[in-house]
């Protein structure tokens, strides 16, 4: 068997080395892409999107505003229609103003009161009707 020798580690050493240099920049070159991809605009306004809609903070935060907002115009359109009344106009305003903020500050409560509501109506709806007895 012939002895290893100096130059012979050498060369060997330098191919791992460069397999090793190799493999680094292509993981480099990875990373680089990612980062590029991950600070366009687009990416970013998505990445922003998504961790809103993930947050349940946010989401419960949105559903409540929703809520709010959703109730207040709903009371406007019942109550004043779509007048060309200034004063009117105010007025609803004002009104949808007061709604949002009071069912978004409430929505917890009114969710409650609406399901209560719903099962009452439900257990009426449900209910079997037994027949009329009829005694001689």
């Amino acid at each position: 068997m012939k002895k290893e020798t100096a130059l012979d580690v050498l060369r060997r050493d330098i191919v791992k080395l460069e397999a090793k240099r190799s493999e680094d920049l292509h993981l480099l070159k990875e990373q680089l892409h990612e980062a590029y991809e991950s600070i366009k605009p687009v990416n970013l306004i998505k990445g922003i999107f998504k961790s809103a809609t993930e947050s349940p903070e946010i989401t419960n935060g949105l559903s409540k505003a929703a809520m709010g907002v959703t109730s207040g115009h709903l009371i406007k359109k019942l109550l004043f229609g779509s007048s060309h009344n200034p004063l009117k106009k105010l007025a609803g305003a004002a009104i949808q103003a007061i709604v949002t903020n009071v069912v978004s500050n409430n929505s917890e409560k009114i969710t409650e009161k609406g399901k209560d509501i719903f099962n009452i109506i439900k257990s009426f709806v449900t209910k079997k009707k037994e027949p009329a007895r009829v005694e001689f």
